[in-house]
């Protein structure tokens, strides 16, 4: 499991939310996106 996945979904709240949603969109996992979805931004 990628370590950005991780940071993001232990960080708990709005954070771990939106690594989650964006990760369950993916066929494969793109760091990329979950960062961006934890920081708030609109990656996608």
């Amino acid at each position: 499991t990628p370590r950005i996945l991780m940071d993001a979904l232990a960080a708990g709240g709005e954070q771990a939310k939106r690594a989650f949603d964006a990760m369950m969109t993916m066929r494969k996992i793109d760091v990329a996106v979950i960062d961006a979805a934890r920081k708030g931004d609109d990656a996608r």
